[in-house]
């Protein structure tokens, strides 16, 4: 999240613009990465990174159901390919070892679905073809 909100902030400002849930998720994911650091707990600090990075996705999923070709898929499922390959590399069978990939590989796997399978993707791709005849 926090490399997230940097890319952010350094962008050209005519392709980000921060509004109020931009905001919020950006907040409260660094409340939750500050949270992480403090707690002893591991179960307590995986949760709450996972939450954490959830929140800061949430923009980005915004983004990408309305506006599916503005993200990349194979970046996503390359990082979902990377997950499943460190989930199969996983020797020791516990919620510390597990739940994080298994989100990233979650997460990713939801947003090339929504990049390559989006109802507006067709829409605009039949409106293209169209507008060529």
């Amino acid at each position: 999240p926090l490399m997230v909100v940097i890319a952010a902030f350094k962008t050209d400002r005519k392709l980000f613009r921060a509004d109020l849930l931009d905001i919020f998720c950006i907040t409260i994911a660094l409340l939750g990465i500050g949270f992480w650091a403090i707690t002893q707990d591991t179960f307590t600090a995986i949760v709450v990174l996972i939450v954490a990075d959830f929140i800061s996705a949430i923009p980005t999923l915004r983004k990408t159901i309305h506006n599916p070709q503005s993200e990349y898929p194979l970046t996503y499922a390359l990082s979902a390919f990377s997950m499943i390959l460190a989930l199969l590399a996983t020797q020791e069978i516990s919620f510390a070892a597990f739940a994080f990939p298994a989100y990233v590989l979650f997460i990713n796997t939801l947003l090339v679905s929504l990049i390559m399978f989006s109802p507006r993707k067709k829409s605009r791709l039949a409106k293209s073809k169209k507008r060529k005849r």
